[in-house]
């Protein structure tokens, strides 16, 4: 293909249906992945009750200054504060 000299690029002219085709296939590339990542249909569920948050609260040994549960009673050293009921601090 040969280009006339008036033109100052010789790129193909963009039509009306390169244009829908191209809006069609980016359509079609979000839609597949918003399904693969799941985000097509999420469904709020504010009905169900939230998980109770199970973390406890540690304090440090003033023995070995390792973090341990009071309620687990201390680090294994036979001199720990907190195994003794102690505060540990």
């Amino acid at each position: 293909m040969t280009c006339p000299e008036r033109r100052l690029s010789c790129a193909p002219m963009l039509s009306l249906p390169k244009i829908l085709l191209f809006l069609a296939v980016v359509v079609v590339v979000v839609i597949v992945s918003k399904a693969f990542r799941g985000g097509g249909a999420k469904v709020v569920e504010d009905d169900k009750e939230r998980p109770k948050n199970d973390a406890l609260d540690l304090s440090a040994c003033a023995v070995c200054g390792n973090y341990v549960a009071p309620e687990g009673g201390g680090c294994e050293r036979d001199d720990c504060p907190i195994a003794k009921g102690g505060s540990g601090d």
